[in-house]
């Protein structure tokens, strides 16, 4: 499709039938997928977002993976585009088609440098233009080489955002530590939330998609998270000022927890991750959630877990 004067941005896009809303998927690395007219990439395959293109498709989605744009086909691909005028353009353009052929609500969704990309995009896009939401997974939190997410302005972000995380991120521009910083920047936004898991398998370089980083062994449970929460519809509430909830059966509850210090001191309140999840067991220790507002006294939207 045209995205620029004499630019073309090239989509490969899963259909499934019955589909609730579409996502644009942004590869880390430098992101250039090189997609074929066939349909196959020449880079990126195993990339976490990539691999899980059918999982997200399983879920009700319209998948729109995004390569880099025709005049970005050779190295360095994405490197040093990613927070560009043009490349909030393809990306625009990207989400005036889905929206114009799927008649579907829009996220943009990346994973590592992928979340630069997202991020970006989404404070530069204002009101119709902007995206119905983003989802950050193992985002770049510090940066060497150039401006990391949390330094951008998220503060303009009205859209909803996700953020998934994993505990054990051994990549060094993506420490968990650092992601109150993250969570701190995101408070205009329509809601926020962070997922954090824990456990599946590393392998290899810890900034690659095989490690911790890029979710492995957890594929399918870190896409069936975003895609309920992507997924239009109400939210379960708890109230923890007064312990009322409305939890539905305990296979399907959904939880609000503080898993360790440093989300605790993002979100103050009375009730740690220990205590929710000794009140509501069944819940997977493994799957953690934070509240979408600043204290978890309040009535909250929350994360719903099987």
């Amino acid at each position: 499709m045209p995205s620029r004067p004499g630019v073309t941005q090239r989509l490969l896009v899963l259909t499934p039938p019955a589909a609730v809303a579409a996502v644009v998927l942004f590869a880390g690395g430098h992101g250039g997928l090189q997609i074929s007219s066939d349909g196959s990439l020449k880079w990126g395959r195993g990339n976490f977002l990539i691999r899980s293109r059918q999982l997200f498709a399983e879920q009700g989605l319209v998948v729109a993976v995004l390569d880099a744009p025709s005049d970005r086909q050779s190295a360095p691909f994405l490197q040093g585009f990613r927070q560009t005028p043009e490349h909030v353009a393809d990306v625009k353009a990207a989400i005036v088609w889905l929206r114009e052929t799927a008649k579907l609500p829009v996220w943009l969704i990346g994973t590592s440098r992928g979340t630069q990309s997202a991020a970006f995009v989404a404070t530069q896009l204002a009101g119709a233009d902007a995206p119905d939401g983003i989802v950050l997974t193992s985002t770049i939190l510090t940066d060497r080489r150039g401006r990391p997410v949390p330094a951008m302005a998220l503060e303009t972000i009205r859209t909803p955002v996700l953020v998934v995380h994993h505990e054990q991120d051994g990549c060094e521009s993506c420490a968990f530590a650092n992601v109150p910083d993250l969570m701190r920047k995101l408070d205009h936004a329509a809601r926020k939330q962070l997922f954090a898991f824990k456990g599946g398998d590393n392998q290899g370089d810890p900034c690659e998609a095989m490690a911790y980083h890029g979710f492995n062994g957890l594929e399918r449970e870190v896409v069936q998270q975003i895609a309920a929460w992507i997924r239009p519809g109400p939210a379960t509430a708890i109230d923890f000022r007064t312990r009322r909830s409305s939890i539905p059966h305990p296979t399907h509850a959904r939880t609000c927890s503080f898993t360790d210090a440093a989300t605790a001191a993002t979100f103050p309140s009375r009730w740690t991750g220990s205590r929710i999840l000794r009140k509501y067991p069944r819940v997977p220790a493994r799957v953690r959630s934070v509240a979408s507002t600043a204290a978890c006294g309040r009535r909250t939207r929350v994360l719903r877990s099987k």
